[in-house]
């Protein structure tokens, strides 16, 4: 689906970087660490991983339960995804230096486990203007490039209806929270990125 070609898009450009190397401009796309925090358990354990995947031979593991399986993304090696207890993350923290809230600070909010993953974060102002530095490349002066249509579109019906009456054979989405008005949904689609924690306003304990 598009998430997993996004994925492979941002895992394109970051070879394209390292191919490049281009150490003395901003990054279009930088691996980050990326936690979720858990009070119970919620998937296999990294060993419990690796049985289940057959890396590992399940005679010599203690394991007694099943555990709830992992999403499918958690399969992607690309991600470096674990499941690791606070205890690890801990350790995690200190190689990475992710300034999360110490062990102590974690067993008292109750949590217990962690997902840990390496996840591709793009600069989308960077990453379009690199899209439209190669499209006009590609046009090597033939034709005009005009990104801006000076036209509110109110459905996706309308903007691929546009699309094909210009001859275009691909539609960018770079839509954002746009995205809520071409598709009529106020409710489903909200913004995402720079929520750390998502806190429990009537529980938590303030300083």
């Amino acid at each position: 689906g598009w998430a997993r070609d996004t994925l492979d898009e941002f895992y394109n450009l970051l070879q394209l970087q390292q191919q490049e190397q281009q150490d003395n401009n901003k990054p279009l796309v930088e691996l980050l660490p990326a936690i979720s925090l858990f009070r119970d358990h919620a998937g296999p354990t990294l060993d419990e991983s690796e049985v289940e995947l057959g890396l590992v031979d399940s005679s010599t593991t203690t394991t007694t339960t099943t555990p709830p399986s992992l999403p499918a993304w958690t399969r992607d090696e690309r991600l470096q995804f674990q499941h690791v207890t606070v205890e690890m993350l801990e350790w995690q923290n200190t190689v990475m230096k992710m300034r999360i809230p110490t062990k102590h600070e974690l067993f008292q909010a109750g949590y217990r486990h962690a997902w840990l993953w390496q996840s591709p974060v793009a600069d989308s102002p960077a990453v379009l203007n690199y899209y439209l530095q190669q499209l006009l490349q590609s046009q090597q002066g033939n034709h005009d490039v005009n990104v801006e249509t000076g036209r509110y579109y109110e459905s996706m019906d309308e903007v691929q209806q546009v699309a094909s009456d210009l001859g275009c054979d691909a539609i960018v989405n770079c839509t954002g929270l746009g995205a809520r008005d071409l598709v009529e949904d106020e409710q489903e689609l909200v913004a995402g990125r720079g929520a750390m924690l998502m806190l429990d306003r009537a529980s938590c304990q303030r300083r």
